[in-house]
């Protein structure tokens, strides 16, 4: 038997030999024989198959972080779309809550109307639907902790707060905020979205999802506050009888504005309020209705103040004419004239359902004959085409034509009491108008000035008279609205 040969070991830097593993290709074969120095053979099947496992795992987890990004992003910018829709939607709905007939109605329909023409948000089918977002999409709150909002009252929110510090809404006078909700689970089958790249990952055999659902809200609030208005205000003579100040009254329309004694509005003495300022009594009211500057921004909130107070209020209005009588002897400085003093005759006729309130047929022509003898009327102005007498005012300032006929008809102040204070203005009041009767008022009370109770813009166009009871005479001039510098309608997002 032939011993088996163990080969030398190779001596220092000598190469071991390489073994044969195959037989020498013929000429023209297209295989080589392979050699390996430890004498193993060669597994390029087995090494592939483990690099085509590790390539597909990585290459279903690079499918996967990309779907994800794709889809996350595509509903990051839906979810943007949303939000903008829905705070617009908010806003729109919101700007109808002026507390009159079906307020909350429009509001809805508002907000509707602008989510289903949204160019971007109606592009996407699958969010928006086919049909209007739903009545339980939409809260209405009457307190929601704006800035303008007044202490909570019965008077002005009948329902219990909601445990986060709002009260909802049960009419349509009550409404002043909403609350727009795009939640599936306030409309069913809405706001849901179909993902694109991550279903892929399915055909893999991972399990991923096929929506996403998608929500936004906002809070929306419509409020009005006051800034410098004059501490007085006027009981609403048509309340109760189905129709409002604010819809009835008509530019023109003369006002019998009483202060406290037998002219009472209601009961207690009552005509006049506390200022925003918080300024009380007779004196520091006075020196409000002489110039209301100062009296302060606030909310839609009175209280009402009692007292026998007709000589400082009736000197205060008194300044705008020209007359400075008691506290206000020589004080034309810091309340100046108007530049047109005269006093114009008083209404022929007076309303049925309460005799302060005209009809607007003052004597024009008797007027115009008398203060501007000789002198045609101008614009066609006649007795049977009766102008304002804020318009014959302004016109009469605007060309030079102030009433010189005494002791009836003297226009112009005293030439030393004109400074740049002297502006027409001055004799145009904003009063408040409420519901003095659904609110209770007497005596020193309180209640809120909510639509449609508001404020009116009145011209003082004679000279007020007292004591022993303060009487005034104004002219209705126009509802206050948005833009004026004393009243200021507040549309915004709170959440």
């Amino acid at each position: 038997m032939t011993p088996h040969r163990i080969p030398p070991f190779p001596r220092p830097g000598e190469r071991q030999p390489l073994r044969r593993t195959g037989a020498f290709p013929r000429p023209g074969s297209l295989h080589a024989t392979a050699f390996r120095r430890d004498g193993g053979s060669a597994g390029p099947s087995r090494e592939r198959g483990a690099f085509l496992v590790l390539a597909a795992l990585l290459m279903a987890a690079l499918l996967g972080i990309a779907a994800l990004a794709i889809d996350v992003g595509r509903l990051y910018a839906l979810r943007s779309e949303m939000q903008n829709a829905v705070d617009a939607a908010a806003l729109a709905a919101a700007a109808e809550l002026d507390a009159g007939s079906n307020a909350r109605e429009r509001a809805r329909a508002a907000a509707r109307h602008l989510l289903q023409h949204d160019s971007r948000f109606a592009s996407v089918a699958a969010l928006l639907g086919d049909s209007e977002l739903p009545d339980a999409a939409f809260t209405f709150y009457c307190l929601a902790g704006g800035k303008y909002d007044p202490p909570f009252s019965t008077k002005y929110c009948s329902d219990a707060p909601d445990g986060a510090g709002r009260y909802l809404a049960t009419s349509d006078n009550e409404a002043h905020y909403v609350r727009i909700a795009l939640d599936p689970a306030l409309a069913a089958g809405r706001f849901r979205v179909g993902l694109v790249f991550l279903p892929v990952l399915s055909a893999l055999g991972v399990p991923a999802p096929s929506e996403a659902a998608l929500n936004a809200s906002a809070l929306g609030g419509r409020n009005f506050y006051t800034c410098n208005v004059p501490p007085i205000a006027i009981c609403d003579p048509f309340e109760g009888s189905g129709t409002t100040f604010r819809d009835e009254m008509r530019p023109g329309d003369g006002i019998e504005l009483r202060g406290s004694g037998s002219g009472q509005w209601t009961t207690g003495n009552f005509g006049f309020v506390t200022p925003p300022n918080g300024a009380s009594g007779a004196n520091a009211l006075g020196q409000l209705l002489a110039n209301e500057d100062g009296a302060g921004c606030g909310a839609p909130w009175i209280t009402t103040e009692p007292g026998a107070m007709a000589g400082p209020t009736t000197n205060a209005l008194n300044t705008r004419f020209d007359d400075y009588d008691g506290n206000f002897n020589g004080k034309w400085r810091q309340y100046p004239p108007a530049p047109n003093v005269v006093s114009y005759p008083h209404d022929a006729t007076t309303r049925a359902i309460d005799n302060r309130f005209g009809n607007g047929d003052w004597d024009f022509s008797g007027y115009w004959s008398g203060a501007h003898p000789g002198v045609p009327a101008p614009n066609g102005w006649s007795g049977l085409n009766r102008p304002t007498r804020w318009s014959v005012y302004n016109h009469e300032l605007d060309s030079g034509l102030l009433p010189n006929v005494a002791p009836a008809y003297v226009g112009a102040p005293a030439a030393g009491h004109v400074t740049s204070g002297s502006v027409r203005e001055r004799r145009l009041l904003t009063v408040a108008v409420l519901s003095c009767l659904s609110m209770d008022l007497g005596g020193r009370s309180e209640g809120p000035v909510r639509e449609p109770d508001g404020y009116a813009k009145i011209f003082l166009y004679h000279r007020a008279e007292g004591p022993p009871d303060l009487r005034a005479w104004g002219e209705f001039v126009a509802w206050e609205t948005a833009g004026s510098d004393k009243f200021h309608v507040d549309v915004q997002l709170y959440e």
